[in-house]
C-alpha cells in the first residue's frame, strides 16, 4: 500500500491533474541538497506541472518509482480549481479581510507549515497567480497567495520538512464556485509567462525551441472561435520539427496541451487534435533550412 501513490489516483479520479514532487525522508528533502529552498516542494519530473496528467498508468509508474514523493496539483483551469493559499502566522493580519471577501465553508486543506489551502472552482483561462494580494482586492494581503493557471500545490498526504502532514479539514466537501470577484482578470502570473521561464534546455535546438515559443503565443493569442484551429496548426507545425529532429515530443506535447486548456477547449476535443496534428506532421519533417509557413 502507498498512500501517497492512492492519493494522486483519487485526485485524477476528480479531474484533477496531479505530479510526483520530492518527498520529505528523515527530515530532509530528497533532492539530497542540504542547502535546499523548496524542501518536499518541488518537482521531481522535468517540466513539473507541464506534465501533470489524470492518467492512471502515468501516475502508477511514477509512484512505483518514487514511492515517497509528495503530490503535487496543478492548479487553474487543468484540475478545474484555483487556491487561496494562507501562510499563517505571516496571514494573520490579513484573515479579517480574507474572511470577510471569501465564500466559506469550501474544499479546505490544512499545510504542513500550519497554513490554509482554500479551494474553488474554477475553470477562468485569465486567472493566473498572484503574491500578497488578490485580484478584485486593492489591499495588500501580506501571507496570502493565489494559485491558478501556471500554478500548483502540495496535496494531502504529503510530507512538510517539519515532518508533519497536509491534510484535508472534510475530504468529502466539494469545492465552493470561486468568488465573483476573483474571478476580475488581472495581469498577474499568466501561464505563458511561466512557460517562458522553464528550462528547455536539451529538448531542442535554438530554432525548434524559438519556434515552439512562437506556436505557443499563437495559441495562447487565438480569439474564440479559433482556438482548436490554432491548436491544429501549431501541433502539426511542432510535429514537422520534432520529425526534422529540432524538438523533443515530450517537451512540445504537455505545452500544447496546457495552453488549450488554459483558453478554454476542453481536454478530450484537445487530446484528439494534438494526436492527429502529430500524427500527420511528424511525416513531414522540418528543420531550421525549411519555412514552416
Amino acid at each position: 500500500m502507498n498512500e501517497l501513490r492512492d492519493a494522486a489516483l483519487g485526485y485524477a479520479h476528480r479531474g484533477w491533474r496531479v505530479f510526483p514532487l520530492h518527498g520529505i525522508v528523515n527530515g530532509a528533502c530528497t533532492c539530497g541538497r542540504g542547502d535546499c529552498s523548496s524542501p518536499g516542494k518541488h518537482p521531481l519530473v522535468r517540466r513539473g506541472l507541464y506534465v501533470a496528467t489524470a492518467d492512471e498508468a502515468t501516475i502508477q509508474s511514477w509512484w512505483r518509482r518514487w514511492r515517497s514523493a509528495n503530490v503535487g496539483i496543478a492548479t487553474g483551469a487543468a484540475s478545474g480549481i484555483a487556491v487561496i493559499d494562507v501562510d499563517l502566522p505571516t496571514a494573520l493580519a490579513s484573515l479579517g479581510r480574507l474572511v470577510d471577501a471569501c465564500p466559506l465553508p469550501t474544499f479546505t486543506g490544512l499545510t504542513g507549515g500550519g497554513g490554509l489551502h482554500l479551494v474553488y472552482a474554477s475553470e477562468d483561462p485569465s486567472l493566473g497567480n498572484s503574491a500578497g494580494r488578490l485580484p478584485g482586492i486593492e489591499d495588500e494581503l501580506p501571507g496570502v497567495d493565489l494559485r491558478a493557471n501556471g500554478g500548483y500545490i502540495v496535496a494531502p498526504p504529503s510530507v512538510h520538512r517539519s515532518e508533519s502532514r497536509y491534510e484535508w479539514i472534510d475530504a468529502n466537501r466539494e469545492p465552493a464556485p470561486v468568488p465573483g470577484w476573483l474571478k476580475q482578470p488581472e495581469r498577474t502570473y499568466a501561464a505563458l509567462d511561466v512557460v517562458r521561464e522553464i528550462d528547455f534546455e536539451g529538448d531542442g535546438t535554438p530554432y525548434g525551441l524559438a519556434v515552439l515559443h512562437d506556436e505557443l503565443d499563437r495559441l495562447r493569442a487565438a480569439q474564440v472561435g479559433t482556438r482548436n484551429h490554432q491548436l491544429n496548426r501549431s501541433a502539426f507545425a511542432l510535429a514537422q520539427l520534432v520529425g526534422g529532429g529540432e524538438l523533443l515530443e515530450t517537451a512540445a506535447r504537455p505545452l500544447l496541451l496546457m495552453i488549450a486548456l488554459a483558453c478554454g477547449l476542453g481536454e478530450p476535443e484537445s487530446r484528439q487534435t494534438i494526436d492527429s496534428a502529430f500524427e500527420a506532421g511528424v511525416r513531414q519533417p522540418r528543420c531550421a533550412s525549411h519555412r514552416l509557413r
